[in-house]
């Protein structure tokens, strides 16, 4: 299985932020934690980070139902897939994908349902929190969860949207990203 820490462990080994830039952190879902985790990680070798961009995922100490991914049917992961999905066409039903991706997102959510860490790690960045409340598994409690984790401020865009932040022409979620981006650059 995929864990939070291997994940963050190979991503770090992969990056190297020169100290001249500005840094942000960006993650949807599951790569949510992992921006909080790879933030925290940044942090700790004294990287400033200038913000954490959020999306549809709860306060990493938030215990959540814990669902046996590894073992639920193709069917019953297709139906939980796709009443995440903000498009009626999601392609989760596409079977070439699915033999694809599904051993992926399996381990994916079940890293992400399983990720709980020894003690919350406060992060100095910003966090900027974007939130669908049409979201069918991270209520709006889940959000509200991370108002401990910075000591920085926190922002909550709340959006008429589902899990993904998408609608038919708009990635909701990336356009909030780039809007705080580009005022922090002005």
């Amino acid at each position: 299985m995929n864990s939070v820490e291997s994940v963050i462990d190979d991503i770090y080994a992969r990056i190297r932020p020169a100290s001249a830039e500005k840094l942000y952190v960006c993650g949807v879902s599951y790569g949510a934690l992992l921006a909080y985790e790879l933030a925290n990680r940044f942090e700790k070798q004294g990287i400033v980070v200038d913000g954490v961009f959020i999306a549809s995922q709860r306060a990493p100490y938030v215990c959540k139902e814990i669902i046996d991914w590894e073992n639920i049917s193709n069917k019953a992961l297709v139906d939980a897939l796709t009443s995440l999905s903000d498009r009626s066409n999601a392609g989760f039903t596409d079977d070439e994908y699915f033999s694809i991706f599904a051993d992926t997102i399996r381990r994916d959510l079940c890293a992400s349902d399983n990720f709980q860490p020894a003690q919350p790690r406060i992060l100095n960045a910003p966090i900027y929190i974007s939130y669908g409340n049409l979201d069918p598994v991270i209520p709006r409690n889940y959000i509200d969860s991370w108002a401990t984790m910075s000591h920085a401020s926190i922002n909550v865009t709340e959006h008429n949207a589902g899990h993904f932040l998408m609608d038919e022409n708009l990635d909701i979620w990336l356009s909030d990203v780039a809007k705080v981006v580009c005022a922090n650059h002005s």
